[in-house]
């Protein structure tokens, strides 16, 4: 199924396990840039953004969002979260190749792969719950 009821003990074990994963990311960029010699690189820093923000307040939305009565199901669930995680490598990535001075053009794939994973469940759940509003609209007439 591609939209499954809203369940909040999901969506809050979804919350604490983003929070892990933002924590880790955040302990590896502080790490990597300590033994970098003093090179510093921002994507390297703020990659910890990317789950904080799309991971763990993205749950913490969608559970306090009264209106949303429905969230991703398995598959766009799992599409979801391999976006967040693909965004975030490619951060990484980005960060490892500035503190080493070179760059890399395909590093560009992993921004634009990662943010249509993300978008696309977001636009699903978007059309999921306007239909379902709509629907109910239509029964109350």
């Amino acid at each position: 199924m591609l939209v499954i009821e809203k369940d909040n003990k999901i969506l809050m074990r979804s919350e604490n396990i983003w929070l892990f994963i933002a924590a880790f990311f955040a302990l590896f960029g502080g790490i990597y840039e300590y033994f970098s010699f003093g090179i510093m690189s921002l994507s390297m820093v703020y990659a910890f953004f990317v789950p904080l923000i799309f991971g763990c307040f993205g749950c913490k939305l969608l559970r306090n969002l009264k209106f949303v009565t429905c969230m991703p199901g398995n598959l766009p669930g799992q599409v979801y979260n391999t976006g967040i995680i693909t965004l975030t490598l490619g951060f990484l990535i980005k960060g490892v190749f500035d503190i080493y001075g070179s760059g890399d053009s395909r590093v560009l794939a992993y921004f634009i792969l990662g943010s249509v994973m993300i978008a696309a469940p977001i636009l699903l759940l978007v059309f999921e719950t306007v239909t379902k509003a709509l629907k109910n609209k239509k029964k109350q007439q």
